[in-house]
Formats: C-alpha cells, structure tokens, sequence
C-alpha cells in the first residue's frame, strides 16, 4: 500500500475516541463532504482509494479525492493541535505566542504587550529560553509601536535578566 495514500487513514486510526469527538464536534458541521470522507474511512478495516471512490461514486469527493483527502487531514492535524495545547505547556505558549502575532498584526497593542508579558513569564519559569526570546522580541516590537521608551527601558531591563539566567 501507498505509504502518503495510507497516511489519513492511520492518522484516523490512531486518534482516540475523544480526540475524533472533538473534531467532529468543533471542526465540521454534519452535512459536510469531510465528516462523510471521515466517518467513511473510520469504518475502515484497510484504506483502499478505490473503495472510497466506489463508496462515493458520482459526487465531487471521488473525483477530487486528493484534495478531500489533503484538506480533511489538514483539519484533523489543526484539530488534534489544538486540543493539545489544553494539556501540553509548550503547546500552549506556541499557541499564545501565534495569538500574540495576530494580535499585533491587528494592532491591538495593548492585548499584545499583555499577551508578550505573560509569555515571556511562562516560558522563563518553565525554562523555554528560544521561545522566551521569541516573547522578548515581539514585547519589544509591540514596545517599540507604542513609541514608549519608558517601556523600552523595561525591555532592556529584561534582557538583562534574561543574560543572567542563561
């Protein structure tokens, strides 16, 4: 078999049943082509594209299974991502510090520096240093765009802090 073929459908094999209740509960509505594809391929003992495609035989997921199959399995991985950042703590801080880029993006600097403060925080206590200083770099952007040296000097004060806990 396939190895890139199979690999949805042990992907799907191999979540568990409350990891697939939270995709199909969170991810997709139940009229959707993805939660067919899904349900069909989790009733599977073995993948075969041709029993998908016979299973689907006139309507748009057999003819683009491919695609069907690289965006459900998009969405499952997005899924199982965040579902881990509820119990994984460097998930969590990678999850916060793409919150925190979507936030300065938008410009909402006040939420961002909040959001940078804490990161920085977290990461240190935990010992994350490399994503400590991705929380440093984006609180000194967000710093810099407010136009306030006076938080500028606190930046500075925790580099220095940073430097001596390396």
């Amino acid at each position: 078999m396939n190895v890139s073929t199979d690999e949805l459908f042990r992907l799907i094999q191999s979540m568990s049943p409350g990891e697939k209740r939270y995709f199909t509960s969170n991810f997709i509505k139940s009229d959707n082509h993805y939660i067919k594809l899904f349900t069909l391929i989790n009733q599977l003992e073995e993948y075969s594209d041709e029993k998908v495609r016979e299973h689907f035989k006139g309507h748009s997921i057999a003819r683009n299974l491919k695609v069907h199959k690289s965006q459900l399995k998009e969405m499952l991985l997005t899924s199982l991502a965040l579902q881990s950042t509820k119990t994984d703590r460097v998930a969590a801080l990678h999850w916060d510090l793409l919150k925190l880029r979507v936030l300065e993006d938008k410009e909402l600097l006040g939420a961002a520096l909040k959001k940078a403060r804490k990161g920085v925080a977290q990461s240190e206590k935990i010992g994350l240093h490399s994503l400590q200083l991705d929380f440093l770099n984006l609180q000194h952007k967000v710093i810099y765009e407010l136009g306030g040296l006076e938080l500028d000097l606190e930046y500075t004060e925790s580099l220095g802090t940073f430097d001596q806990s390396l």
